[in-house]
């Protein structure tokens, strides 16, 4: 796992991208988001983070304020969800490059 996620940090110093895409599903892969949060934030301070918990029963309000502690923009709980916020946040990014990696 830290081999992958230093060579996304990598890429991301390099070209950063206008908003990157978390996925993680429960009941696990808290702990490896909110490592890749930091990761990336530290990276690219700038860069918006979506982080899509998707799940039967939604996100805790802990687990919410956990991803947004690590680095999170915004935390969004359906596919369809999290597909509006990218699409809004790249029609407001159209000045800036539209390149975007999602894990």
């Amino acid at each position: 796992v830290e081999m992958l996620v230093s060579e996304l940090v990598s890429q991301i110093v390099v070209n950063p991208p206008v908003a990157i895409c978390i996925a993680s599903l429960p009941p696990g892969g808290m702990s490896h988001a909110r490592y890749l949060c930091k990761r990336l934030r530290d990276a690219a301070p700038d860069m918006q983070i979506i982080v899509g918990r998707w799940g039967p029963n939604g996100v805790s309000k802990l687990d919410r304020e956990r991803l947004v502690a690590a680095g999170a923009n915004s935390v969004t709980t359906t596919l369809l969800e999290t597909r509006k916020l990218i699409e809004s946040r790249l029609l407001v990014s159209l000045s800036e490059p539209l390149t975007a990696v999602v894990t």
